[in-house]
């Protein structure tokens, strides 16, 4: 796997990018994510719309990988952690964790948990709106001051990368936009937002196995 590893001064902790779409916190053994908006293909489905059922395990399969890779002790999940109302999915996702008696597992609340909170706060998950660590804050989505050292997710970043014969790709990005880094969607179900013409600071697209910058 093509992890990299990030230092920025600001932020006071050595980061490790994951191509599961996760980031660890080394010295903490905290593995982050962002927007996996489970439940959201049962949600479609549930409305007559023919979404394969293999989107959830595929999801939740790739977040053991990450979890058995970085070895974490914590897992926190930086909002839209459920996609809408209960579902089959919830239940799921509970028997899932059952897989990790001791891993503690936090979510931090965005603007599709709102139907859920009562069963995200009974099953011991819930959370406040922002994390403190260190100098770091952790929360749903950007602060209005990008220079506050903050991990988010809630943008669903991406960067157009752009080849020859205007070939182009869009992928998933963890992007940097002055000491603001924003985490790519963890959900394969989701859509993204381009910001190649943002003036981030630094880029990191996702494929597959891999992770590379994109200066």
């Amino acid at each position: 796997m093509g992890d990299v590893t990030l230092s920025i001064p600001e932020f006071g902790f050595t980061l490790r990018l994951m191509p599961e779409r996760a980031v660890l916190i080394e010295e903490t053994q905290a593995l982050l994510i962002a927007d996996p908006h489970f439940g959201k293909s049962a949600t479609f489905r549930k409305e007559g719309i023919p979404i394969p059922d293999e989107i959830l395990q595929n999801d939740l399969n790739r977040l053991s990988n990450a979890l058995i890779r970085s070895n974490a002790k914590e897992l926190i999940i930086l909002g839209d952690f459920f996609h809408s109302e209960l579902n089959s999915e919830w239940d799921e996702f509970l028997k899932w964790t059952e897989q990790y008696p001791s891993l503690d597992l936090k979510v931090i609340p965005g603007n599709h948990d709102k139907s859920m909170l009562s069963l995200i706060d009974s099953a011991g998950f819930l959370t406040h709106d922002e994390i403190q660590v260190g100098e770091l804050t952790l929360r749903h989505d950007p602060s209005e001051d990008l220079a506050i050292p903050t991990l988010c997710g809630h943008v669903h970043p991406s960067v157009t990368l752009r080849g020859k014969a205007r070939q182009l790709m869009r992928l998933p990005a963890f992007v940097l936009l002055q000491n603001t880094l924003v985490l790519p969607a963890f959900g394969s179900f989701t859509g993204f937002e381009d910001l190649s013409k943002s003036g981030y600071r630094k880029a990191w697209v996702v494929q597959g196995d891999n992770i590379w910058n994109t200066k």
